[in-house]
């Protein structure tokens, strides 16, 4: 099989950083009220400006409807941003950077403070630094999964990144199903300078891709199960290996 995934795609997989979608109107008051007792700051840069508008939760209010923000009666960034359908607005979160989009704002007052409220939205965004860094494979030091070879239907993938944690993409024959939650028993990792076995794989999600010959495929991102101190460790020499190995091929 071929070298997989587009350059762009294979890239943004081997980021550190993973990106969570909250919708849960409950999950997302919660993640405001942290927010609000930690004093987060928060900042806005209100679309075609040069500037970035920074301020604090003052208030969650009890029945979720909406939230504010300080902000000074005659700050005329301010009150520019209520004359805004949306606004931007980023903050720190102890899982990581949280981002939303502000909309219906309007001048309140929360107690004696200027504010300005805005809905509570509808998702936020979580962005969370990986608890294993990925690694970008080369096509100089490729990387086979020879997954589920205790299974009923072992198949050979090929790997465009790794971490100790997992494989964030392996690519296969389009003809496989792989479902989520699915569990590849007794996988083993292969490059040119070493290998592991006997992982355990849990499929996380699936989707089609295609090669850069053209010809379709399926790709998945993956985790390790079961992982023993053991096996952590033969993980971490693969991959420093790995890592070496294409150092070594530039």
């Amino acid at each position: 099989m071929t070298s997989p995934m587009p350059a762009d795609d294979a890239s943004e997989r081997a980021a550190d950083t993973t990106q969570i979608l909250i919708r849960s109107r409950e999950e997302v008051l919660r993640i405001f009220e942290t927010l609000l007792a930690l004093r987060a700051p928060l900042s806005a840069h209100p679309p075609g400006r040069d500037v970035f508008f920074s301020s604090q939760l003052c208030a969650v209010e009890p029945d979720g409807i909406g939230l504010a923000m300080p902000c000074a009666e005659n700050d005329a960034l301010g009150r520019a941003l209520v004359t805004l359908d949306a606004v931007p607005i980023q903050s720190h979160y102890p899982r990581g950077n949280v981002e939303f989009l502000a909309s219906r704002l309007a001048t309140a007052r929360v107690g004696q403070v200027p504010a300005l409220r805005f809905d509570v939205p509808e998702f936020v965004l979580v962005r969370q630094r990986r608890a294993h860094p990925r690694i970008k494979v080369l096509p100089s030091m490729p990387v086979h999964c020879l997954a589920d070879e205790q299974g009923p239907l072992p198949f050979d993938a090929l790997v465009a990144d790794i971490s100790v944690g997992g494989l964030g993409a392996m690519v296969y024959d389009a003809s496989i199903t792989l479902e989520k939650g699915a569990v590849l028993r007794g996988c083993r990792l292969v490059h040119p300078g070493g290998s592991v076995e006997n992982l355990d794989i849990e499929v996380l999600y699936s989707h089609d891709a295609v090669l850069p010959d053209g010809r379709p495929a399926r790709m998945s991102g993956c985790r390790f199960v079961q992982m023993t101190p053991e096996l952590e460790g033969l993980m971490q020499v693969f991959i420093a290996d790995l890592e070496r190995g294409m150092r070594e091929q530039g």
